[in-house]
């Protein structure tokens, strides 16, 4: 597109933002997630033992038992590769203390229903995370299940095993440990012995959460070291020129009033299954665009003015899969999703995050292992891969990589990992975990891991290490990928928590 010119100065040129991007590829991202109606709290670096504590009687049937849990849990990160270039930037910090309050109760009887949330305090942000999971009321029978509100379901096993948001959104404050939430509307579930029919109507959308940040002087700040602000400034036409931002919201309504309907079939026998979803929805991320004011002031003084507008943009979604599950043996399962997204019209001044057709294979072979009387161990291999997703830049003024955030983390993918590793003594308990995604389009590895150690019903001691990488830069295909973005957020976490 070609910018506006106060006073006839001249006009961006395409080496120009390419040197722009250069100096902050990604610039505009996540900046729609201050849209998200609050932010979200960080998903634990392990699970907390499930106790059951003392339980009610039901609302209506006194054989029906409520059940409440109630946790709370003080951790601390350190990233221990601050002395790079991004942790050296406006105020991003290097070490994060968390106060996460759990909180879960469930009610049975003829009105039925959870609630399931997690409220975050970030010290060093000065930010609140609000997450709620499950917020849901309803009926169900030996056949039938109504539900109203925010539920979490299984739309696809694929889409939930790297969390990539396609169904359902995400808590993205910590964009390498995510978590998903549940959908917000109506739900209607009918079973049978060996399987069931899902239906899924709302009239409202709820995007993803995302850091906490702010715009101060037309500069973007967030001490949060999965935020990625936009770059300050460009060299253009031979002078160090800032640039300054503002989000154009949207109307509330504009957003929050967008309708979604959803069908799941799953079908069972013994131990295959074949699952089919397909959806007909906004996307979960709020999509961006830009338009770029080149201003020029008194006495030589110039910048450039960043109008950044959030967009909701529609998508079709299908995935068909199907597999072998068993209890304490193997699991296998091969999953298949094509997502194609529906164009608005939008305005020619704009330059806009551009998406397209999308397949998405992925493959897993686990198995469970034996290691204690009533405990087993998962190890596993994956295998996915994405073709087609993101597109270049659209509109009249582009250049040759893109200004914002990629949707898919991970492009094609290797993965081995182990969960539930377990040891016993007495009344202390140790589990832990461990994955490594490799990514051939990136050239790029995430190495995540964490362990417990558990003594009595309710303490538990927790820590973890993530390792962020690329292996080989000059043979990657794609360098502002995830991988390349978040590289220096190697760090290291400790935590305690206590489950009343």
């Amino acid at each position: 597109m070609t910018p506006k010119v106060d006073k006839q100065v001249g006009t961006i040129r395409e080496k120009d933002m390419d040197a722009l991007m250069g100096k902050g590829r990604g610039a505009l991202l996540a900046i729609a997630l201050a849209l998200s109606f609050g932010g979200q709290a960080q998903p634990s670096t392990a699970e907390l033992p499930q106790v059951r504590l003392p339980q009610g009687e039901g609302w209506s049937h006194p054989e029906a038992a409520d059940h409440l849990q109630l946790g709370l849990k003080l951790s601390s990160s350190s990233y221990f590769r601050a002395d790079t270039h991004f942790f050296k930037k406006r105020g991003v910090v290097s070490d994060v203390s968390d106060l996460t309050f759990d909180f879960s109760y469930r009610w049975q009887g003829v009105l039925q229903g959870e609630v399931d949330l997690t409220n975050r305090f970030a010290l060093q942000e000065d930010a609140n995370y609000l997450m709620p999971k499950n917020l849901y009321a309803g009926w169900q029978d030996q056949k039938w299940k109504v539900w109203a509100g925010r539920k979490w379901y299984l739309w696809s096993e694929a889409d939930e095993h790297l969390k990539r948001g396609l169904y359902q959104g995400r808590f993205m404050n910590d964009k390498l440990r995510k978590d998903s939430h549940g959908l917000t509307g109506v739900f209607l579930e009918s079973r049978w012995r060996r399987g069931s029919v899902l239906f899924f109507a709302s009239p409202l959308f709820v995007p993803e959460f995302g850091p906490d940040h702010q715009i101060i002087d037309g500069d973007f700040y967030s001490p949060n070291p999965y935020f990625r602000p936009p770059s300050a400034s460009l060299n253009f036409l031979g002078v160090d020129t800032p640039l300054k931002y503002s989000v154009v919201n949207p109307v509330e309504s504009d957003v929050v009033l967008n309708e979604s309907l959803a069908v799941r079939l799953e079908q069972h026998w013994e131990n295959w299954f074949v699952r089919a979803s397909h959806a007909y929805k906004p996307m979960n991320q709020m999509l961006l665009a830009g338009q770029f004011v080149f201003q020029h002031k008194e006495a030589g003084q110039q910048d450039i003015r960043v109008r950044v507008y959030p967009r909701v943009q529609y998508h079709h979604l299908s995935t068909l899969e199907g597999g072998w599950q068993r209890s304490g043996g193997l699991t296998s399962w091969l999953s298949y999703s094509f997502e194609r997204p529906e164009f608005d019209s939008i305005p020619r001044e704009w330059t806009y995050q551009n998406t397209g057709k999308t397949g998405i294979l992925t493959a897993y072979v686990g198995h469970d292992v034996n290691v204690g009387p009533k405990e087993s161990s998962h190890v596993y291999a994956a295998y996915s891969r994405v073709d087609g997703g993101d597109r270049p830049d659209a509109g009249e003024f582009t250049a040759r990589e893109t200004l914002f955030e990629r949707r898919y983390q991970f492009i094609e993918s290797a993965e081995l990992g182990l969960r539930n590793g377990y040891w016993l003594r007495k009344q202390h308990r140790l589990s832990w975990g461990a994955r490594g995604i490799y990514d051939f389009v990136q050239q790029g590895l995430a190495f995540i891991t964490d362990a417990a150690w558990s003594w009595g019903p309710q303490w538990q001691l927790y820590g973890a290490v993530d390792l962020l990488g690329i292996v080989d830069e000059k043979a990657a295909e794609v360098s502002d990928g995830f991988l390349g973005e978040y590289r220096s957020n190697d760090r290291f976490s400790l935590g305690v928590s206590y489950v009343f």
